[in-house]
């Protein structure tokens, strides 16, 4: 598992919060909207923690957001057996 950074992390925590499932998408104006509450080195980082994320094989763009690949959700849910 790779280490991610802490934007990354929070970003992650979004998918969480909002119980987005395995290739189930988040929309971008939630993101932006929880990103507005972050401490500003966190905004600043914000596009770089996403390339991470997208490099990771975490997350991917969609039509209108982003989506959490299966390698995200297990992430999210390591423990999660159902699948």
């Amino acid at each position: 598992m790779e280490a991610l950074s802490e934007t990354a992390k929070l970003i992650m925590d979004v998918f969480k919060d909002v119980k987005v499932g395995k290739n189930g998408s988040l929309l971008a104006q939630i993101l932006l909207n929880k990103k507005n509450g972050w401490n500003r080195d966190n905004q600043d980082n914000f596009g770089q923690a996403l390339k991470e994320l997208e490099g990771a094989g975490y997350i991917r763009e969609g039509k209108n957001g982003l989506i959490l690949t299966e390698k995200g959700y297990n992430y999210l849910y390591p423990n999660d057996k159902r699948f």
